[in-house]
């Protein structure tokens, strides 16, 4: 039996909603009145749904001559007006447009100024590792003409030093290497 019920209620439906479907119908072919038909195509209906702001502007006045400018901003602002374009707000826009644009220019020498002091301390950096640098390269230099200078000691001067080591005097293994390969000189002679 229950069967049987939900098909009388769906048939009932079916039923209530024709009449909502030919009144639809109906709506939909109706020919619009002359007074509808102003309204819809009034100079305050017919403003743009689109905003139009300087950006417009600017691109309408590129394209436009140089030459006698005055002539040619009297024929854009009636053209504008004559299309219910409000001037005026083109100028707010246009004057909300240059504090962003300023904005932006100060946020970007915000970033140049911040950067160009990483600069500086960089080349602050570079300098102090190239004087770092130098300091390196002059003890590097004169530690190989040590060596150099005493590979090229005479095997005399090798056997005296492992002799004075040998022996321990003092005085003698306490001498500097200059005075040391002087005192060899000297004894070579």
């Amino acid at each position: 039996m229950g069967l049987f019920q939900k098909l009388k209620v769906a048939e009932k439906k079916a039923s209530d909603e024709l009449p909502n479907y030919v009144d639809t119908l109906l709506e939909s072919t109706r020919q619009p009145t002359n007074d509808e038909i102003d309204e819809r195509f009034s100079i305050a209906r017919m403003s743009l749904n689109t905003k139009y702001g300087i950006d417009h502007a600017m691109a309408l006045m590129r394209g436009l001559p140089n030459e006698n400018s005055n002539v040619i901003i009297s024929v854009v602002t009636k053209t504008l007006e004559s299309a219910n374009i409000n001037v005026s707000n083109i100028i707010e826009d246009a004057k909300t447009k240059e504090g962003a644009l300023h904005a932006q220019i100060k946020h970007l020498n915000e970033e140049i100024t911040a950067l160009e002091t990483q600069i500086a301390a960089k080349k602050e950096q570079i300098h102090i590792t190239t004087a770092i640098l130098e300091e390196t390269c002059k003890v590097r230099e004169m530690l190989e003409n040590a060596e150099q200078q005493d590979s090229s000691q005479t095997p005399a001067a090798n056997s005296y030093l492992s002799s004075v080591k040998k022996e321990g005097a003092t005085e003698k293994a306490e001498l500097s290497q200059p005075a040391l390969a002087a005192k060899l000189a000297i004894e070579a002679v």
